[in-house]
C-alpha cells in the first residue's frame, strides 16, 4: 500500500534543497549604495537595489579586470560588499579626479 501525500508535503520535501542550493551552491547577495552605478543600482532607490548570484566556487586566481566580485568587508563582518576589479597584481592604479561644475 504506498503512503499518500499532499501537494504541499511534496514541496516540503524540496525546502531542505532550496536552502543548501541557495546558502552554499549560488547564494544571493543584494547590492547597496551607488558605487556600482550605473551598472547596478542605477538609480539608488532603496526599494529597489538590485541582486546579484554570487559563484562561491572561483578562484580568486581566475578573476579577470572588469569581473563583479563580493566578499565580507573587512571593517564590518556581518556585511558583504560588492564591487569590480580594475586592477590585477602588479597593476598600478591612479584615481582619476573629475571636477565638474556643481548644479
Amino acid at each position: 500500500m504506498a503512503l499518500r501525500t499532499t501537494p504541499f508535503q511534496r514541496l516540503l520535501a524540496y525546502v531542505p534543497l532550496t536552502l543548501f542550493i541557495a546558502t552554499v551552491i549560488c547564494p544571493l547577495g543584494r547590492v547597496e549604495g551607488r558605487s556600482m552605478q550605473p551598472c547596478l543600482n542605477p538609480d539608488s532607490n532603496q526599494l529597489s537595489r538590485d541582486v546579484v548570484v554570487v559563484n562561491t566556487f572561483i578562484n580568486p586566481s581566475q578573476y579577470r579586470r572588469g569581473d563583479v566580485v563580493s566578499f565580507i568587508s573587512p571593517s564590518n563582518p556581518k556585511r558583504t560588499l560588492t564591487k569590480r576589479v580594475i586592477g590585477m597584481p602588479h597593476d598600478l592604479v591612479v584615481p582619476q579626479i573629475h571636477l565638474g561644475r556643481a548644479s
